[in-house]
């Protein structure tokens, strides 16, 4: 039986992490292990890259979330509740932005020496955690009882990751033996060829009940048109304010998705149009404070986000510095949004990076969901 628990803090974990292609096992209560080996990186030689540290972590939700944040009483915060809130005027007043936060975080790794640079550039981004999710839905078929839907988010190929990590992950998830795989945005960090050598990567994974994905803000940056081309090559159903229906003889799956809410035109009525009443509904959208606008009558039964990273960089106590817009107030894992928390919402913390290749306290995230039929009391 898989360990449980509200956040999965202290649980045993079991992974592999490859050093120098030979393959060293270790067990941990869910710490990098000590050893990890940084400091023996040498510049001229290939720099650690991929997805090489894998750990898992198991949590059993049956009814609803326990996982993430809180989230930010103010949408247009980014302090965690931990911290007394900070008003917007005050936060713009001290002038710092998202991106000289980054910077700033990497010269800080720089000031602890090639030890600290070494974890947060190379170190932890290449830390891949999964995160075993059980989740009861309303209306979901008998028959897709143990359902199993594997989500990844924000690759960023550009950025600090490439095609061979692009690779790894497909293996790692193929591994998994998803019916169902979902990516939720920003495939690529900026130009849309750093997904061409990747369209065979993503051609290669399984899921017998489809693949789909949505676009995020930095699929828009380049050539939008191309990286959907290329991910529809990738055998990926992109949903651009539309659904699909997966139909079962005792009922149906619909996965709806929507447009980027920072650069597209999201429509969630339009997404929603004709999928039948008794449908079981997931929606995607890259953005998860898009949550609140999502109406309850629509019924959907879980919102799959990515686009926080997590914050990708966090502090002790502190949490998220600064998370970008779309993600103020949902920032990483499970939480119940809009008005008397009617949906349920799960944020991934991506993959990949943006702005600097740099995590720190925020691993990246693949998300293994096992769906149950709820049965209606």
């Amino acid at each position: 039986m898989p360990p449980t628990g509200s956040r999965g803090f202290g649980q045993e974990t079991e992974g592999t992490y490859l050093k120098y292609r030979k393959q060293v096992t270790y067990t941990d209560k869910g710490a990098a292990p000590a050893w990890i080996g940084l400091h023996r990186l040498h510049f001229r030689q290939p720099l650690l890259t991929g997805l090489n540290i894998i750990s898992n972590r198991h949590t059993n939700h049956p009814a609803m979330f326990t996982l993430g944040d809180e989230p930010n009483p103010d949408p247009a915060l980014s302090s965690d509740p931990t911290k007394p809130a900070t008003s917007a005027a005050k936060r713009s007043k001290r002038g710092i932005t998202r991106r000289q936060f980054l910077k700033g975080s990497a010269a800080v790794g720089v000031a602890l020496g090639t030890g600290g640079l070494g974890y947060t550039w190379f170190g932890e981004p290449n830390w891949l955690e999964k995160i075993y999710i059980r989740l009861e839905l309303p209306d979901l078929p008998a028959s897709l009882n143990g359902m199993r839907l594997v989500q990844f988010s924000d690759m960023h190929l550009g950025m600090g990751k490439n095609t061979n990590d692009l690779e790894q992950l497909v293996d790692v998830i193929n591994k998994e033996k998803p019916d169902m795989i979902c990516f939720t945005g920003d495939i690529v960090d900026e130009y849309a060829q750093e997904l061409a050598a990747g369209v065979a990567a993503l051609q290669r994974l399984q899921a017998p009940l489809g693949k789909y994905a949505v676009l995020g803000n930095h699929d828009y940056l380049d050539d939008v048109v191309a990286v959907t081309r290329l991910l529809q090559q990738g055998d990926f159903d992109v949903l651009i304010n539309e659904h699909r229906l997966v139909r079962r003889p005792d009922g149906i799956l619909a996965i709806a998705g929507l447009d980027d809410q920072l650069l597209g035109n999201p429509d969630v009525q339009k997404a929603a149009r004709g999928i039948p009443e008794q449908a079981c509904r997931l929606l995607l959208m890259h953005e998860p404070d898009y949550a609140d606008r999502v109406p309850e009558e629509l019924q959907f039964r879980l919102q799959l986000s990515g686009h926080s990273h997590g914050g990708q960089i966090r502090l002790p106590l502190f949490g998220a510095i600064i998370t970008p817009k779309g993600s103020r107030k949902y920032i990483m894992g499970g939480y119940r949004a809009g008005k008397g928390g009617h949906l349920p919402l799960y944020v991934n913390r991506g993959i990949g990076m943006s702005q600097l290749p740099i995590r720190f306290m925020c691993r990246p995230e693949l998300t293994i969901f096992t769906f149950y039929r709820k049965e209606q009391s």
